[in-house]
């Protein structure tokens, strides 16, 4: 896959993180202290951190942090007993991330949450192919039935609607440690009503969930940091190519056996 006219983002995080109470300390305090941290490193106003009247996952707060980040606390044990916050960044709560603290990377974000002691639980990766020059959903579907892939999954392929009304083709499941999705996202946008510009997107989303998310983490910060990056301070396109390619492997149409037919390049 070209890597021109491609766009390479972190599109969904959740951690969650050990709240440690002395016996002499207050617990709402120690919340508050939280709340203040997460407030001053995304340099929000105090009212930018709102508690919301309800809470998911039985943690017994909840709070949203400017408008779609999720903060939650005083939620189930961890393994050495202690109560845990949960933090989660969806698709527009990564973005906003990003504007919030456009002066530093997610490299630097990363490097601040793990002074938390974080066990993350989720991460995706995304890539947004704005062209279909190389690649488009009804010639990877094509691909897909005639066999000529190779893929880590046990499971076969689920297509779900057409090319007309919006192709999705997802490999793993929700309990899948890894799963990918390759969506229309364009025709997604449009059914909810969202605005877009471009005439052609199709996304290759990769979910890496709990210890393979602890592996994404750790080696985007091992192996793959470019500090000269000022926006991911990660090399995230080197990383997400990577991982796709291994994640599923595109054969070369011919009569030979499916184990021995050639890469796709």
């Amino acid at each position: 896959m070209n890597e021109f006219n491609k766009e390479i983002k972190i599109d969904y995080l959740s951690l969650t993180f050990p709240i440690i109470v002395l016996p002499k300390q207050n617990e709402l305090e120690m919340i508050n202290n939280i709340k203040n941290m997460f407030k001053d490193f995304l340099n929000l106003k105090p009212y930018e951190v709102k508690e919301d009247p309800y809470s998911k996952n039985n943690y017994k707060y909840q709070y949203t942090l400017g408008n779609f980040i999720t903060l939650r606390c005083q939620g189930p044990m961890n393994e050495l007993g202690y109560k845990t916050c949960h933090l989660e960044l969806k698709g527009e709560g990564c973005r906003e991330f990003e504007r919030l603290r456009s002066d530093i990377s997610w490299y630097d974000f990363l490097i601040f949450l793990d002074g938390l002691n974080p066990k993350y639980k989720r991460i995706d990766i995304a890539i947004d192919d704005f062209e279909g020059n190389e690649i488009t959903l009804d010639w990877l579907l094509n691909k897909l039935k005639k066999g000529h892939y190779a893929s880590v999954f046990k499971g076969p392929y689920t297509p779900i609607g057409s090319i007309e009304t919006g192709l999705s083709i997802t490999f793993g499941t929700h309990k899948s440690p890894i799963q990918l999705c390759i969506y229309d996202k364009l025709i997604e946008q449009a059914k909810r009503g969202k605005p877009v510009l471009e005439n052609y997107w199709v996304r290759y989303e990769m979910r890496f969930k709990d210890t393979k998310a602890e592996t994404v983490i750790n080696s985007l910060l091992e192996e793959y940091t470019n500090k000269d990056d000022t926006f991911y301070g990660l090399n995230i396109q080197k990383f997400a190519y990577e991982a796709l390619y291994k994640i599923l492997d595109i054969k070369v149409d011919n009569e030979a056996k499916k184990d021995h037919q050639k890469q796709y390049n």
